[in-house]
């Protein structure tokens, strides 16, 4: 794991979480956006490895995701388990079932490929294609664009 980018306007705690981390581990949003407004690092690892984006990513905190892609986090920084921000997004989405249908489309591309790994990654480009788009327009991502994207990838 490559050491962890400095903090900006502060040091790292025992376990390498910068402020940032902080904020959006316990889940205020208005301090993590903040910070990074104020050039807090966006791509400081902790010791497990987990960037701010992992981290909004897993508690699905849509503006923290938006606004770190827009200060160019790194979305294929993986963690010690391997993991990118996308799958944690992707594993928090299918847990709560948001968008609603996430839940059946993965289902339903899992039985097409007759396993979950293919099927996870063709969620994973479609919420790439999703945030793409969100950001080339400004605009929240489209949940609906969203599920018709695995739609489409579960009819090929």
């Amino acid at each position: 794991m490559a050491p962890s980018a400095h903090c900006a306007q502060n040091l790292p705690d025992a376990s390498r979480n910068c402020l940032v981390h902080l904020a959006i581990r316990d889940g205020n949003a208005n301090a993590a956006i903040f910070l990074l407004r104020s050039n807090c690092a966006v791509d400081s690892q902790n010791l497990t490895g987990e960037t701010p984006l992992h981290l909004a990513a897993s508690k699905n905190m849509v503006a923290v995701v938006s606004l770190l892609l827009e200060r160019k986090a790194l979305t294929n920084v993986q963690d010690a388990q391997g993991r990118t921000p996308l799958h944690l997004a992707i594993a928090e989405q299918l847990q709560i079932d948001q968008p609603s249908g996430i839940r059946a489309a993965f289902e339903t591309l899992a039985a097409r490929h007759g396993e979950g790994h293919a099927a996870l990654h063709d969620i994973l480009d479609c919420l790439g294609e999703t945030l793409w788009r969100a950001q080339r327009d400004r605009a929240p991502p489209d949940g609906a664009a969203y599920l018709e994207c695995m739609q489409r990838a579960a009819a090929r």
